[in-house]
């Protein structure tokens, strides 16, 4: 059924310049540590499918989940070659960690950094909202995206595998906090519901909000 309609290059081409063959979504932060989950997208284009491979929930830094990534436990046990490299892996991440570290103190190097040092692309899940050379992109907001998870699910467009029980387990477990008018996730099971939004928000173009302007590409020669 899914022969043929594995466009995880399509859209990490278009979105990022340079195609790749899997996606890694993570989030940072200091306790439970780096976290990711590992996918793969399937067409059409304009209502994408998502496959959930795995998960990495490192319980230590960006470095340990650069590891977790490269060894491909999945894999490896099991006497095959590892999936991912960093040739064939893109990591779309949290949007603070391009400012900031996994500690988020603002001292140490940042989690984009790390990953970077590594040999992976790295870049952030959203665009900024301001076209200027010092604008930071920003998460989107749990109250802008989660519709969009809703109907992933709601259309059978999320599919997990059972070797991701992270993610398994923190979409059952996660709780949603309202403060006003803003809405986050809490607990460790936030961590992983998160990636899974940010990879849904990055690679589900129709939804982008009306000041979304794709990069200009630069061609040489």
């Amino acid at each position: 059924e899914w022969a043929g309609r594995d466009i995880t290059q399509t859209i990490t081409r278009d979105e990022w310049n340079a195609a790749f063959d899997y996606i890694v979504s993570a989030d940072f932060q200091n306790k439970p540590g780096a976290v990711g989950l590992l996918a793969k997208v399937f067409g059409p284009r304009d209502k994408p499918t998502f496959f959930v491979l795995g998960d990495y929930w490192s319980n230590s830094d960006e470095d340990d989940m650069c590891d977790d990534i490269l060894a491909d436990y999945r894999m490896t046990d099991a006497g095959k070659e590892p999936r991912t490299t960093t040739r064939n892996t893109i990591v779309v991440g949290d949007c603070s960690g391009d400012w900031q570290d996994g500690e988020h103190s603002g001292k140490g190097k940042t989690s984009f950094a790390v990953f970077r040092a590594r040999g992976f692309k790295i870049v952030p899940n959203n665009r900024p909202s301001r076209h200027t050379p010092d604008a930071k992109a920003k998460n989107p907001s749990v109250e802008r995206t989660i519709n969009r998870v809703y109907a992933a699910f709601r259309e059978d467009r999320v599919f997990i595998d059972p070797a991701a029980e992270q993610t398994i387990w923190s979409l059952k477990e996660c709780k949603f906090k309202k403060t006003g008018t803003r809405i986050r996730a809490v607990g460790d099971p936030a961590h992983l519901t998160d990636a899974l939004r940010y990879l849904l928000w990055a690679c589900t173009p129709p939804l982008r909000p009306a000041n979304f302007q794709r990069p200009r590409v630069i061609r040489r020669g």
